[in-house]
């Protein structure tokens, strides 16, 4: 509980081995007076740790309590299991949720259920890492949160399966679900129109959730909140079913990125895709982060200005109002 200026050890418990990974909240955004971390390892025989914030069983020790040291999490469920990725929400007011992954592609959740997100068929917070039944073949997932001046904080976890499909639980009223409906799920929900996807990415606004999926051809869809054109489809239209971004992106993509101030009274959403030529594309809010050369607001994907002597872009990051 102390701040500390310099880099310091972290300890791990037993049975801890060599840390492979480390996972945070994936939600690049600007949380004025609610930000809260929590942060997970994972170690190289796949065993899983936890510490920081742990409202709403986040930290999945089957306690709501902040740990200001690492405790292992899930004891039980992920026993003999080898996760290999975790995702978290952000956690405004104490609302994270988080979902994991396993090496057989099983699907793991925990945390907040306000809207029904861990997709477990009802709308109970959990304190440890639970099975979504029957619900397998997982390659991918990430878990996310918004807020909105109708019902407070809201969640999504969306996941990529192995045959190309995208599956979605939670919050519905903003289209992000993809099904063509408005209605909010405690189960996962296929997302319609879309095939052979290889990758996924999601945020919040401050209205809710949208999410881009990238299929195997490199063609690029986007679904749910855009109130600042942030998904790139030439207006800012809120869309129920994924929609092919528009105009004049034409490379390959490397990466995607999105970004907000998800937690005040306007939209303050915006999207980068890296290319593979190390280009850097951008839509939606602008003060000047899209690295366009002006400030208005875009919404279609838009190449950034770069003065870099021909240096072409390896990687981008974003968070709140800003990238680089």
């Amino acid at each position: 509980n102390t701040t500390n200026y310099t880099a310091t050890p972290i300890s791990f418990p037993a049975p801890a081995t060599s840390i492979v990974k480390i996972f945070t909240s994936t939600d690049s955004i600007y949380t004025p007076g609610g930000g809260t971390n929590s942060f997970y390892a994972i170690d190289s025989n796949g065993a899983v740790f936890a510490w920081g914030y742990g409202a709403a069983g986040v930290l999945g020790d089957g306690t709501t309590n902040s740990r200001p040291a690492p405790v292992q999490t899930g004891t039980t469920p992920f026993n003999g299991k080898q996760i290999t990725k975790i995702s978290l929400s952000n956690q405004h007011g104490g609302y994270g949720h988080v979902a994991a992954i396993d090496s057989l592609g099983q699907l793991y959740t925990w945390g907040n259920n306000a809207d029904g997100q861990l997709g477990q068929g009802n709308t109970t917070t959990l304190l440890t890492p639970t099975i979504v039944s029957g619900f397998n073949n997982v390659v991918d997932v990430v878990a996310t949160g918004g807020y909105n001046t109708t019902d407070g904080d809201t969640g999504n976890i969306f996941v990529l399966r192995s045959n190309g499909t995208v599956w979605t639980a939670g919050n519905g009223q903003f289209g992000q679900l993809g099904n063509g409906t408005l209605v909010s799920t405690s189960t996962f929900v296929q997302a319609t129109g879309l095939t052979n996807i290889v990758r996924i990415y999601a945020a919040p606004t401050h209205w809710g959730a949208y999410a881009f999926a990238v299929n195997s051809s490199g063609q690029v869809f986007a679904v749910g909140a855009n109130a600042v054109g942030n998904l790139g489809t030439g207006n800012t239209t809120q869309y129920s079913t994924y929609q092919p971004i528009s105009g004049g992106f034409t490379g390959k993509v490397a990466k995607i990125v999105l970004a907000s101030n998800a937690m005040i009274s306007s939209s303050y959403a915006f999207s980068y895709i890296l290319d593979t030529d190390g280009n850097v594309w951008a839509t939606g809010y602008n003060v000047g982060q899209l690295g366009t050369g002006a400030t208005p607001n875009l919404s279609t994907f838009t190449k950034m200005q770069k003065s870099t002597n021909g240096a072409k872009a390896l990687d981008i990051r974003a968070m709140g109002y800003g990238a680089g």
